[in-house]
């Protein structure tokens, strides 16, 4: 999900990136159809319970740019987060 506008006067935007283990990944996004809101909604695709003693847990990664929306960045971005690189240290 990205959202842009202004601010300070230039172009400004915000990616919100949902992991890939979160409940219903992809999750639906809500959108507010006259207001700057949105939220994932995963609930829209069906009921579920969140029962007690048994954690809800969601992960989301927000990267700001200043610059209009770049969905080529935003997507490096998402992979970058959803399968980050391994790395092996190996002592010589």
């Amino acid at each position: 999900m990205i959202a842009h506008g202004t601010s300070d006067g230039g172009p400004a935007s915000v990616a919100v990136l949902g992991h890939p283990d979160n409940f219903r990944a992809p999750q639906p996004v809500r959108l507010h159809p006259t207001k700057p809101y949105f939220c994932f909604a995963p609930m829209v695709v069906g009921q579920f319970e969140i029962a007690p003693g048994r954690p809800y847990r969601s992960r989301y990664r927000f990267a700001t740019h200043d610059g209009p929306p770049n969905a080529e960045l935003a997507d490096h971005l998402w992979h970058n987060y959803a399968e980050p690189p391994s790395v092996r240290i190996v002592a010589e």
